[in-house]
């Protein structure tokens, strides 16, 4: 026999604010991971002097490679993504992990 109290079929309210507070913190952790890319890009602002003097480039060269670490940084994850939602998780994982293993 099933039982089909109404008690067993609503969350009680202690579930949905835990999960509230999850969503919220993976909010936010997600959040700071999307601003590091462009911290990163504040630091190396300030020594693209030293750079320019040692690898003896361009300023264009030094903001075009700079560019392209934050179009990556932002483009990537997507892409990343939108495989792993076609080809499936698992294989994005073994992927993951064999190329950060190496």
């Amino acid at each position: 026999m099933v039982a089909t109290s109404q008690s067993m079929c609503t969350p009680s309210s202690q579930v949905i604010t835990l999960i509230r507070f999850d969503q919220t913190v993976i909010l936010l952790v997600v959040s700071a991971a999307g601003m590091i890319a462009g911290l990163s890009a504040n630091i190396q602002n300030a020594a693209n002097q030293d750079i320019q003097q040692k690898l003896h480039a361009y300023p264009s060269q030094i903001s075009l490679s700079l560019s392209l670490f934050i179009l990556v940084q932002g483009v990537f994850p997507l892409a990343w993504a939108a495989i792993s939602e076609i080809k499936g998780r698992k294989v994005r994982y073994a992927h993951t992990a064999f190329i950060l293993s190496n």
